[in-house]
């Protein structure tokens, strides 16, 4: 009996070990270099000054502007990714022909390595060379190019609209998927009952995916919160720190300032950030399994 009850720990045993040393270790050894002031430019530093390295880090006057960004970005691109992924995916769950070819077309933007999406909607949005500027110049909305990722009040609006370009081809397509489960009964006899689209859409479809919909919120909340490639590509957190959200700023911290310490604790209050929206899925799991 004692050999059949140690038989499952021995199976998950290199599991374990291969998370501990991949992703509990990594985490560790964060949390303790926040706790330091290493600055590899500055022999001697690196030593264990407790939360002076949180405090200076929270001092920093550019913080408030990356915590407030890293808000905006997240809230905003999950908010409108869900909006269109919505309107997409519930066009997409009807049963027609061209739907079937639209399936696998919309899927480009979502394909697409970001550093080559970045890329391309880098040159969309030049100044003068980009073809946005271009069409909306020919059709007379402007009188001159503007540098969408050259303002510092128009780069991160620009940005979220890229970031939504992303996201939307896979929401549709999960949530596609979603409203082709709804049973098909209750369509059907609000169709009888003289039930508009809309309607049917928000008060049978809606509801019924609530679960699904919930769930991609917070997925595309963490998608969201960790983007780095199409900040750091387009505009490396420019201009004036404008576009600057917390896994850009850690880097530029860490690889371009060498001030390891700090960014080690930007990143332990990233994580903490990360928890905490696990845990307000967690709670919002709950409530939805008992209802």
């Amino acid at each position: 009996m004692g050999k059949r009850l140690k038989l499952p720990y021995i199976f998950i045993l290199p599991t374990f070990i291969v998370v501990t040393v991949l992703i509990a270790y990594p985490i560790f050894d964060v949390i303790r270099l926040s706790f330091t002031d290493l600055f590899l430019l500055r022999p001697g530093t690196g030593k264990f000054v407790g939360l002076r390295t949180y405090a200076k880090t929270l001092s920093d006057p550019v913080f408030p502007l990356v915590l407030r960004n890293t808000i905006v970005w997240m809230a905003l691109a999950t908010i409108l990714s869900i909006g269109f992924g919505l309107g997409v995916g519930y066009y997409l769950s009807f049963d027609w022909k061209i739907n079937k070819v639209l399936r696998a077309v919309i899927l480009l933007p979502w394909i697409l390595p970001p550093v080559i999406s970045a890329s391309i909607w880098q040159w969309m949005m030049h100044s003068e060379f980009g073809v946005i500027n271009d069409i909306l110049v020919r059709l007379r909305f402007l009188e001159d190019g503007i540098a969408w990722l050259g303002e510092p009040k128009l780069a991160l609006s620009a940005l979220i609209l890229v970031m939504v370009w992303k996201n939307v081809p896979m929401l549709a397509i999960l949530l596609s998927a979603a409203f082709q489960s709804v049973p098909a009964e209750l369509l059907e006899a609000s169709t009888i009952d003289g039930a508009t689209e809309w309607q049917k859409f928000r008060f049978i479809s809606l509801p019924s995916i609530s679960y699904t919909l919930l769930i991609l919120m917070v997925i595309v909340s963490i998608w969201n919160i960790q983007q780095f490639v199409i900040i750091w590509i387009t505009t490396r957190g420019g201009p004036i720190n404008s576009t600057h959200i917390f896994p850009t700023y850690i880097y530029e911290m860490a690889f371009t300032n060498f001030r390891f310490g700090q960014a080690a604790a930007l990143s332990v209050i990233t994580i903490g950030i990360l928890m905490i929206i696990s845990v307000l899925y967690l709670i919002l799991f709950r409530k939805e399994a008992r209802s």
